[in-house]
Parts: C-alpha cells; sequence; structure tokens
C-alpha cells in the first residue's frame, strides 16, 4: 500500500474505487439527467475531490493543482517545480 496505509493497498483499494465510480454511475442513472456530459462533468469533479483528499491524507506529498486552460499554467508549474 502507500506507505503501509491499509487504505491504499492493492485489492482493498481497487474493490473500494470500483464501489465508489459504480455508486457515481448508478447515482446518475437514477436522477434521470441522462446527459452523459453531465455524468463525466461528476466524475471529473469526484475524482479530483478524492485526489485532494488522498493529498491531505499523505502531507509527505506536493500537491499541484492548476486549471490547464489557465494561459499562465506553464509558468506557474515552473514556479512551483523549478523545471523547465
Amino acid at each position: 500500500g502507500f506507505h503501509g496505509d491499509p487504505m491504499y493497498s492493492g485489492a482493498h483499494h481497487n474493490v473500494q474505487n470500483s464501489r465508489y465510480w459504480s455508486k457515481l454511475y448508478q447515482k446518475s442513472q437514477l436522477e434521470g439527467s441522462g446527459s452523459r456530459e453531465d455524468y463525466w462533468v461528476d466524475f471529473y469533479e469526484s475524482h479530483t475531490q478524492k485526489i485532494r483528499e488522498f493529498a491531505m491524507k499523505h502531507l509527505s506529498l506536493t500537491y499541484i493543482e492548476v486549471e490547464l486552460e489557465n494561459p499562465r499554467m506553464a509558468e506557474i508549474l515552473e514556479g512551483y517545480t523549478k523545471v523547465k
């Protein structure tokens, strides 16, 4: 697992993730929106939140979040990482 964290170890993590994403999909079908775009927006937002939560549980990681559409994205990332 990730630094010995049972939450992120092998099979348990895969089963937990499968259930999470399956419930998200089922919820999208029950709400009747039926829109593929709505589903993928929800998927993206949920996945982003899970990544944020993972980073907060593992403070030894450096988490950087920059919008892809930001015209200064490369400059911002370079500032944080020092990679040109």
